[in-house]
């Protein structure tokens, strides 16, 4: 990082949790950037829909990703996942309620954190859809960035 200077990178999309779901979520990112906008623009331009295929959240408390290091020398940069559409209410608890969340995943852990770094983190868990909808993203992304 510190031998790249930032002024050459339009934007950064880490990822994370992306071989579980079916909708994209694009997240810590606190306000509208050009690069979240050709992100989105990208997204529509696959055909998604936001706020049901594709989901745009603001900063996460307390979950980190390595795009943070990138954000805090003003880069845009956002974690993108693939998340499931049932699980999506749950998901934003869990994460939005750092505390009560502690809690909640000794009982339950929504899919797909209740595999996430766990022994059930296997290759096994991958759906190949939630794999395939990253890759067309993030595809779409580079082509809209061109």
């Amino acid at each position: 990082m510190r031998e790249l200077p930032p002024a050459g990178v339009m934007g950064v999309l880490s990822l994370e949790l992306c071989g579980i779901g079916d909708s994209l979520a694009v997240w810590d990112a606190p306000g509208d950037s050009p690069f979240l906008s050709r992100v989105t623009a990208a997204f529509r331009g696959l055909g998604l829909a936001p706020d049901a295929d594709y989901h745009v959240v603001g900063r996460i408390p307390i979950f980190g990703s390595d795009h943070r290091a990138f954000a805090a020398v003003g880069v845009p940069a956002y974690g993108l996942s693939v998340v499931p559409r049932g699980e999506a209410d749950a998901l934003r608890r869990l994460v939005f309620s750092p505390v009560r969340s502690t809690f909640m995943t000794l009982i339950r852990r929504p899919v797909p954190f209740d595999t996430y770094h766990t022994s059930g983190d296997a290759g096994r868990t991958l759906q190949p859809a939630a794999l395939d909808l990253t890759v067309r993203g993030l595809e779409a992304v580079i082509a809209e960035a061109s």
